[in-house]
Parts: C-alpha cells; structure tokens; sequence
C-alpha cells in the first residue's frame, strides 16, 4: 500500500480513508483482521485503534476494500495506519492535514 495524503480537511468533517489488500497473485482480498491505527501529531497523543467487524467506522464495501470514517476533532495532523492480518499481510499510511482554524 501507498502513502496517502489527504488535505483541506476541517475540524467536524469526516473523510474517509481506503486501504486496499490484495493475496501475493495481486488479487483483491480480505485478510482476517484490518485495524486502522490513529492519532495526531500533537504531543502526548494516544493512538486509537478501529478494527473491522468491531468498529462501526470500519465498513467492508467490497472484497478486499476497507473505508475507515474518521471523525476530525483536533486541528493538527492525523496519521493513519491501515494494518491487514492473517490471510493477507500488508500495511500502509496515510496523513490527513487539516486546516487552521480560527474557531478554536
């Protein structure tokens, strides 16, 4: 998986960020567990993980593709970590930016 960014995001919303798994044949499909780990770049910021089957902002739209929805509640930058297990072993990032606001 790549690195993806995701800009001009703004506190409140909700972008989504995909994570494509594909067997060693490059073949869409699902490993057993996906978890989406998260946190910001401030510091001290704790990680929160969100895992398929168990979170309701992890959704399966189709073989092999995992969406998580990701609230935005801090203006700072959110890191992303898709992580597959099991039947497919594979892992990626993604960085959303988030825009400065005034309204803090």
């Amino acid at each position: 998986m790549a690195i993806v960014a995701i800009s001009d995001v703004d506190r409140g919303d909700i972008p989504q960020v995909t994570a494509t798994f594909k067997n060693s044949t490059g073949v869409l499909t699902n490993p057993t567990t996906v978890t989406f780990y998260v946190r910001t770049v401030l510091p001290n910021s704790t990680e929160t993980s969100y895992v398929s089957g168990v979170a309701s902002q992890v959704t399966n739209p189709s073989v092999g593709v995992f969406v998580l929805s990701l609230t935005i509640t801090e203006q700072a930058a959110y890191l992303v970590r898709p992580v597959g297990t099991g039947s497919v072993v594979a892992a990626g990032l993604a960085r959303i930016n988030v825009q400065r606001d005034t309204f803090v």
